[in-house]
C-alpha cells in the first residue's frame, strides 16, 4: 500500500473528514436535484469541484517509499 492510514493518525483524520464531506455534499446534491433549484444545484456541484482534489494533495506527504 503508498498509504498506511494506521501509522498515522493524521492521515486516519483527514481521510474521515474528507470523506464525511464528501457524503455531506452527495447528499445535498441530490436534495437540489430533487428541488429542481438551479442556483443551490451549482453552488453544491462548484463545492464538491473544490472538496474533491483537496484529499490527494493532502495524502501527498504520506507516500512511503
Amino acid at each position: 500500500m503508498l498509504f498506511h492510514p494506521e501509522k498515522h493518525k493524521d492521515l486516519r483524520i483527514i481521510i474521515q473528514i474528507t470523506g464525511t464531506l464528501l457524503l455531506i455534499l452527495a447528499f445535498l446534491t441530490f436534495v437540489s436535484l430533487i428541488l429542481n433549484n438551479q442556483i443551490f444545484l451549482s453552488v453544491i456541484l462548484i463545492l464538491d469541484v473544490a472538496i474533491i482534489p483537496i484529499l490527494p494533495i493532502l495524502m501527498l506527504s504520506y507516500i512511503e517509499k
